[in-house]
């Protein structure tokens, strides 16, 4: 059985997410919390999510051109926003956006004015980019 393109990218996407996840980001000293459970469409988002995304100094928004139509997505970038502002703290300073997307043009306002980075294509590129998301943070 031959993967379609759609499923060799999604297939990439998914090893550079849990890349940067599982080894990049905690081998630069960044505790991560991800729920593993799978969120249906229609359904909103746990309490233990929102008390996740609280207490998290950083949220990483895997930003495709998919994410503003998912319910849950919005749920847990706006848990963010909220957060930073109930922390007195700029939104800019706890959201950022990785764009696995060849452009930006997708991503609306006022999210521009988000720190929005484009996903490596490989483990170096990856480091690379958890560095930078470390510093302030760790």
């Amino acid at each position: 059985m031959h993967k379609t393109e759609k499923e060799a990218e999604e297939s990439r996407m998914k090893f550079l997410y849990s890349y940067l996840r599982d080894t990049t980001l905690a081998s630069c000293g960044l505790r991560v919390f991800r729920d593993e459970t799978a969120i249906d469409e229609g359904t909103s988002i746990t309490q233990e999510i929102r008390e996740g995304i609280a207490s998290s100094k950083l949220l990483l928004a895997f930003y495709s051109s998919t994410y503003p139509s998912s319910g849950p997505c919005q749920e847990e970038i706006i848990s963010a926003w909220l957060a930073a502002q109930h922390a007195g703290e700029p939104p800019q300073a706890r959201v950022r956006i990785i764009n696995p997307e060849p452009g930006f043009d997708h991503i609306p306002g006022p999210l521009p004015d988000l720190q929005a980075y484009p996903l490596p294509h490989d483990p170096a590129g990856l480091t690379v980019l958890a560095g930078e998301l470390r510093i302030g943070f760790a």
